[in-house]
């Protein structure tokens, strides 16, 4: 009797899984339920023959967007600012240079006339007209700011032709493609590389005239514009002429990097991201297509915890049509990079006091921008009250791109030295205990070695980062508040890039002048020593 009852039991059990599986398999909402956000990513960009599915409204596929359930979602900082601004902001204003600064609409198409564009300060009224409204519509509008003098731009019902594009294919292992240059690596673009769908009666031999491009995207100081030659190739295209072997419903940052190995430009790029992002209201985290020809390098790991799904434009095998494709500012159009020279008076802050004190000489976006970065990767606080972290960030011999020779350029000849003597040092402060009430710690921080998680664990963990001039130092963007920042400058190597991102962050900096790449490793421990005496 009991075996009877146990067959029973698993004949009942296979029959629901059965049916389970063959609901799972004709309905789609089921299928939504099951899939985890990562497949569901996936599936944006899936390849679909099935175009009769597709509603037609004025002759234009009717692209519907992606359920918002089963996109990556911000990740919610208590303490974040709103990015829309009633008011507006200030040109050359803190906001404007690290924030929504984007107040000028120009559309780009459709246009009332070809001789002139228009601006609007408000754009907040224009974003909610334009998401709520025209989000089915073909379009190309940018937004400009004054303060950056560049744009930030996005099209609905955009064709990506990769045949159009002239570059490698990217993506590719490193070691499988030394000494491949960078006139290869980059794109050019062919009339058409980019195409607006369009209705027939819209249909024309249309192009963005000179006067418009050099407003949306001056030259400036970038010799080679990638992106302005890019919105010089735009065209239109009939809707009944379309035809794209994938539809990418998602909001799609298109992203063309120019010095993706280095940690620093790289983080331009992605506080460029961010910030579009941010301006957009977009509610989850846009997929990224890299408009580039660039090999894997280690700042991959960055890119997709803090977007959606990342692909390359030369990893399409046919044209491809975008719901909302962004174009993102380039890296070097950021405050980030365009601050280095002249430096921006900003002084970073908790966003509480933004919040309370209209002070425009404070910004908190770096910090906004750290935290979600480190939220997105998961980072935990994991400081020990009765310890104090030194974290020392080497430089280390390792292959960065195609031209490199895997060697970094001497900057501190007696590096080991310095760590050495710094943990002696550390080892005989710490039997020293009450003098300052906790444990010192010197971190190893061969950051290059390492995951960009443990990277950026390694320096949430340190209450002082110390390290000679060079792009591991921009891990400060990560940086608790009350971090301080040390840095050791050559006269060969002065530049002030880590001086105004600590000031921008709010941070205490010091620096000591080496002659030439020799340390005076007892110079650097009095330092410290009064740094601890301040940080304590």
């Amino acid at each position: 009797m009991a075996i009877s009852r146990r067959k029973c039991f698993l004949a009942a059990v296979v029959s629901f899984l059965v049916i389970a599986n063959l609901s799972y398999m004709f309905s789609p909402r089921l299928q939504a339920i099951y899939l985890s956000n990562d497949r569901q990513s996936e599936l944006s960009f899936v390849h679909s023959n099935h175009e009769e599915e597709d509603e037609i409204s004025d002759g234009v596929a009717s692209l519907s967007s992606n359920s918002s359930n089963f996109r990556k979602p911000w990740p919610f900082l208590p303490s974040g600012i709103p990015w829309t601004h009633p008011s507006g902001v200030i040109s050359s204003s803190c906001e404007g240079y690290f924030g929504n600064g984007f107040t000028k609409s120009a559309a780009i198409f459709p246009r009332n006339s070809s001789d002139s564009f228009r601006f609007d300060k408000k754009l907040h009224a224009i974003k909610s007209e334009r998401i709520h409204k025209n989000s089915e519509s073909p379009s190309l509008q940018c937004f400009y700011s004054e303060t950056l003098r560049t744009s930030l731009c996005e099209g609905r019902k955009i064709v990506i032709h990769p045949g159009r594009i002239h570059m490698s294919a990217g993506g590719e292992a490193l070691d499988s493609v030394v000494g491949r240059t960078d006139a290869q690596e980059l794109p050019s673009f062919s009339p058409g590389a980019f195409e607006i769908i369009v209705p027939p009666v819209l249909a024309s031999d249309w192009t963005i005239s000179e006067q418009l491009l050099n407003f949306i995207l001056p030259q400036g100081h970038i010799n080679d514009h990638r992106l302005r030659s890019l919105f010089s190739n735009v065209r239109t295209i009939n809707s009944n002429d379309v035809k794209c072997s994938q539809r990418v419903k998602s909001s799609t940052l298109l992203v063309i990097r120019y010095e993706y190995a280095n940690l620093f430009h790289t983080a331009t790029d992605w506080y460029s991201g961010y910030v579009a992002s941010r301006v957009l209201s977009l509610p989850n985290r846009p997929d990224v297509v890299f408009v580039d020809g660039h090999c894997q390098s280690p700042m991959d790991d960055g890119w997709k915890a803090l977007f959606g799904d990342v692909k390359y434009a030369k990893s399409f095998t046919d044209s491809v049509c975008f719901d909302h494709l962004i174009f993102t500012p380039l890296g070097y159009e950021t405050a980030l990079f365009k601050g280095l020279n002249t430096g921006i008076p900003c002084k970073g802050c908790e966003p509480s006091e933004i919040k309370k004190i209209e002070d425009d000489g404070k910004t908190a976006r770096l910090r906004e921008f750290g935290e979600m970065f480190k939220s997105a990767f998961g980072v935990v606080n994991k400081r020990v009250k009765k310890s104090i972290n030194i974290l020392f960030v080497r430089r280390e011999s390792y292959l960065a791109h195609p031209r490199h020779s895997g060697k970094p350029e001497t900057r501190l000849a007696n590096e080991q030295e310095l760590f050495d003597s710094m943990e002696k040092w550390a080892q005989s402060e710490s039997l020293n205990f009450k003098r300052w009430g906790k444990k010192i710690n010197i971190l190893n921080g061969t950051l290059a070695h390492m995951k960009m998680k443990e990277q950026v664990q390694a320096v949430d963990d340190a209450s002082v980062i110390v390290g000679v001039h060079g792009a591991g130092l921009t891990h400060i963007l990560f940086a608790r508040p009350g971090t301080i920042v040390l840095e050791l400058t050559s006269p060969l190597f002065l530049r002030p890039h880590y001086a105004h991102i600590s000031e921008w962050m709010g941070f205490k900096y010091h620096s000591i002048r080496m002659r030439e790449t020799v340390a005076n490793c007892e110079e650097v421990l009095q330092k410290l020593s009064t740094i601890l005496d301040d940080l304590i």
